[in-house]
């Protein structure tokens, strides 16, 4: 099983130490911080989930989440029994999830811990994989309007070198040559952009020591 960092916000010493050995038990370590300017001071220190109490001494939850949101992680509102309400309003702000402090609640929090880590990490990764699908796609239009507007040209140029091949033949050897070395890299330039009209699988390369990104034409399909 995989092990897991959260981050405890709770003021009451007892219930934070039942919910740090539930949580060790399940492989998720904790470190547990009494107020919510603590859990924003620590909420960027690497952890994969935030179980954060509703009743804070300096501010409360609710306030907390909404700091809370430039911070890319999930958070498990623990409220006091009789504060539904709180929790509605937590799952409106962001929270992923919450538990309500009644009975033996710290025995279901591992499990929503993890819950929440791992639909975090899934959304997160179908949003980069939606940006990754936009920017395939863009790429794709962008390619098959530069084909469009090269082509129209090109045809233009070769046309002519073809022609003046056929009105010279063999008369003027360096003229010849020069326009045959035309015709070649007008061909080339040709099927460059015939490669670029039929992109489905665009691949990008790295340089200025990856700074950059560039189209690899030979690389894609």
């Amino acid at each position: 099983m995989e092990v897991l960092r959260a981050l405890v916000v709770e003021d009451n010493p007892d219930h934070a130490e039942l919910m740090r050995a539930c949580l060790e038990r399940e492989n998720i370590v904790s470190d547990v911080v009494g107020s919510g300017g603590e859990c924003l001071e620590r909420a960027g220190e690497g952890y994969d989930v935030i179980l954060l109490d509703y009743s804070l001494p300096d501010i409360d939850g609710l306030e907390v989440l909404k700091e809370l949101r430039g911070v890319d992680l999930p958070v498990v509102m623990i409220t006091g029994h009789g504060d539904e309400q709180v929790a509605v309003e937590a799952m409106k702000g962001g929270a992923y999830d919450y538990v309500v402090k009644s009975g033996m609640y710290f025995l279901v929090v591992p499990e929503v811990a993890r819950r929440a880590v791992e639909a975090h990490r899934t959304s997160k990764r179908l949003k980069e994989e939606l940006i990754q699908a936009q920017r395939r796609e863009a790429i794709v239009q962008t390619a098959i309007a530069v084909n469009h507007e090269i082509n129209n040209p090109l045809g233009v140029i070769l046309g002519n070198a073809e022609l003046l091949l056929s009105q010279l033949k063999d008369s003027d050897e360096g003229v010849v040559r020069k326009l045959r070395i035309i015709e070649e890299q007008c061909l080339k330039i040709k099927e460059i952009t015939r490669r670029l009209a039929n992109l489905t699988d665009p691949v990008l390369t790295e340089y200025l020591k990856g700074r950059e990104k560039m189209l690899d034409i030979h690389g894609s399909k």
